[in-house]
């Protein structure tokens, strides 16, 4: 089976990954004065079901997660993000087994 990585791959548009895979990490960053909010999906298009949702804080960028290899979060279908204000730049961990 074919492994593809995605190493801080900066989201520009959804899938990012097509098929099953792991959500190894992701780095969120922005300068807004409001708090901008980050959705990821198991599946090919921005749209049920909901793997996480993620909501910065000013204070809080950048936002850094990276989960051990073995804890990554699992997805079926394929790996969607919603960066709904747009405001939001969207580095991605990742690993895409198909």
């Amino acid at each position: 089976m074919a492994k593809t990585m995605y190493d801080g791959t900066l989201y520009t548009s959804s899938p990012l990954v097509t098929g099953a895979g792991r959500l190894l990490g992701f780095l969120i960053s922005h300068a807004q004065a409001t708090v901008q909010t980050i959705t990821f999906y198991d599946n090919t298009s921005a749209a049920s079901p909901v793997l996480l949702t993620v909501h910065v804080d000013p204070t809080e960028s950048p936002f850094w997660v990276y989960f051990p290899r073995d804890q990554g979060v699992p997805f079926s279908t394929g790996l969607s993000i919603d960066n709904a204000s747009g405001n939001a730049d969207v580095a991605v961990w990742a690993i895409g087994f198909g």
